[in-house]
């Protein structure tokens, strides 16, 4: 699945955020895997964590 990655927060050249395939998650008892359609960052947020 697509997710959006923050790996490091700070003076680090490029974006702090990256575009990755990862896993998907298996849930564990007593937990549920809920399918996200949309999902947004506020642009205040980047600018913060840049």
């Amino acid at each position: 699945m697509k997710a959006m990655v923050l790996d490091h927060i700070g003076d680090v050249a490029g974006s702090p955020l990256q575009l990755r395939d990862i896993p998907m998650p298996l849930p564990g008892p007593d937990e549920v895997l809920v399918k996200v359609h949309v999902c947004a960052v506020c642009c205040t947020d980047l600018h913060v964590i840049e």
